[in-house]
């Protein structure tokens, strides 16, 4: 039995809903793990099972650290990757865990 990546997307807008379709979609070797909305309340759910290996951030431009220091917050021990998508921001915008 292969092992599949899961991949957590937060945004429920058009770019998040898409990503989130995709990685529903392919199957072998990769999951959904959570696909949950930039303004939840809480991000718990990151934490079942170990958490997802992937986080992807679709979230506007100036909430991605935000958002990124709270997913990083309740994701488990299983995260090796955390990104985002905003083509104007540079990827130190991220927390280091």
């Amino acid at each position: 039995m292969s092992q599949r990546v899961s991949i957590a997307v937060i945004g429920k807008g058009r770019v998040g809903s898409s990503f989130a379709a995709k990685i529903a979609k392919m199957g072998s070797g990769y999951q959904l793990f959570a696909h949950l909305p930039v303004r939840a309340k809480s991000f718990a759910s990151l934490e079942n099972k170990g958490g997802p290996e992937v986080i992807i951030i679709a979230s506007k431009d100036d909430s991605i650290t935000k958002v990124a220091e709270k997913s990083l917050q309740a994701a488990g021990n299983n995260l090796k990757l955390i990104l985002h998508c905003a083509g104007s921001r540079e990827s130190i915008i991220l927390p280091k865990r």
